[in-house]
C-alpha cells in the first residue's frame, strides 16, 4: 500500500505540470480564438451598418420625393379650384420654406409649375396665371377669367 501512495505522489506532480502546460497552450488558442471572433462580429457589424446606410439612404430619397410630390400636388389643386371658380373668387394659401429638411424653389414656364430640390425635380400642368408663386402667404384672386397670384390687381388685407 505504501508503494501504491509514493506511486501517486510521484506521477501527481507530473500530472500537474502537464496540465499547466496544456492550460498555458490552451490559454494562448483562447486568446487567438477570442481576437478571431472579435475580427468577424466587427466585420459583420460594418456591413450591416453599411446595408443600413443604403437603406437611410433609399428612405430619405422616397421621402424626398412624396414631400415634393404633395406641395405640387397642393399647388396645382389650388389653381385648378380657382379656375372653376367664378370671378371674384379670392384664396390665400401657405408654402413652407422647406419640406421636412429639404429646400425646395417653384419656377413656372407657361403652364407648368416645376418644384425642385437638390435631387429631385417634379413637374405638374397648370392652368394659365399671371404672377408668380413664393414660399409662403399666396393669395390666388380670379378677376374676368384671368386667374392673378401676386399681382396689383389682387386686393390684399
Amino acid at each position: 500500500m505504501l508503494v501504491l501512495l509514493e506511486q501517486q505522489n510521484y506521477y501527481i506532480p507530473k500530472l500537474k505540470k502537464g496540465l499547466i502546460k496544456i492550460i498555458k497552450k490552451r490559454g494562448g488558442q483562447v486568446a487567438l480564438e477570442f481576437v478571431l471572433l472579435v475580427a468577424i462580429a466587427f466585420a459583420v457589424s460594418i456591413i450591416f451598418m453599411y446595408a443600413l446606410m443604403g437603406q437611410a439612404e433609399e428612405l430619405n430619397d422616397e421621402q424626398e420625393f412624396i414631400a415634393v410630390q404633395d406641395i405640387s400636388a397642393k399647388i396645382q389643386n389650388e389653381l385648378t379650384i380657382a379656375a372653376g371658380a367664378e370671378s371674384g373668387y379670392e384664396r390665400d394659401f401657405f408654402l413652407p420654406d422647406s419640406i421636412h429638411t429639404f429646400n425646395y424653389n417653384i419656377s413656372i414656364m407657361n403652364n407648368t409649375l416645376m418644384i425642385t430640390t437638390d435631387n429631385k425635380q417634379f413637374i405638374r400642368i397648370i392652368p394659365q396665371i399671371d404672377g408668380n408663386i413664393k414660399l409662403g402667404w399666396n393669395r390666388i384672386c380670379l378677376t374676368d377669367g384671368v386667374i392673378e397670384v401676386e399681382t396689383g390687381s389682387c386686393i390684399y388685407t
